[in-house]
């Protein structure tokens, strides 16, 4: 569901769903919600938080501002307010489109290297469709637990959930979000799946 586009209650009903689906699979709340294609407008947030939800992930262009990747950012809208990430494009790319996860070591040794190094905390946001991983790339997913296990680890890279990093790093700067309803996939916001906006055939 493009939750930008769902009614009130279909829109709600959607996170709870996806937040109690959580809580059965893994037995405790979901800190962070990753959003249908990131498909995202101030409506939506508030409808995240309004469910007690801490965070999302968004693409930086769905900002209004540059933003820099990793970095956890405040958007408040009355008296709710929400921690938004936003991933490294470049990165994420490169496992959804690029075969990344075909040498975990190779891509450790990128990730590595995209920290900053003078940061003694710093985040590479990797993040991808859970479809990444043997759907759109077969064997993807065993890359992925050796990226995950040995690969990062040889390269002194800690892998850890985005609710640690945020105790640790508190949202400190505001952010807002482009005018209108914003996605990751379509330049035009939310048009492939409103109006059929055919940039969807170049993707």
């Amino acid at each position: 569901t493009i939750l930008p586009l769902a009614s009130p209650r279909d829109r709600a009903t959607e996170i709870r769903w996806g937040l109690a689906d959580f809580r059965k699979r893994f037995g405790r709340e979901a800190e962070g919600l990753w959003l249908p294609e990131c498909a995202v407008d101030d409506v939506t947030l508030s409808a995240v938080a309004a469910e007690g939800v801490k965070f999302v992930i968004l693409e930086p262009h769905q900002a209004e501002s540059v933003v820099l990747p990793g970095v956890p950012y405040r958007w408040t809208s009355g008296t709710q307010r929400l921690a938004v990430f936003f991933y490294d494009g470049a990165l994420s790319r490169s496992v959804a489109f690029e075969r990344a996860m075909s040498d975990s070591r190779a891509f450790a040794a990128r990730a590595a290297a995209s920290l900053a190094p003078t940061a003694e905390d710093g985040l590479a946001l990797l993040a991808t469709d859970g479809e990444s991983y043997g759907h759109h790339d077969s064997f993807a997913e065993m890359g992925l637990a050796h990226f995950l296990r040995y690969a990062l680890p040889e390269k002194g890279v800690a892998p850890v959930s985005l609710g640690w990093y945020l105790a640790k790093h508190p949202a400190r700067s505001a952010v807002r979000l482009r005018p209108g309803a914003t996605s990751w996939s379509c330049p035009h916001g939310v048009e492939r799946w409103r109006s059929a906006c055919g940039c969807g055939a170049t993707q």
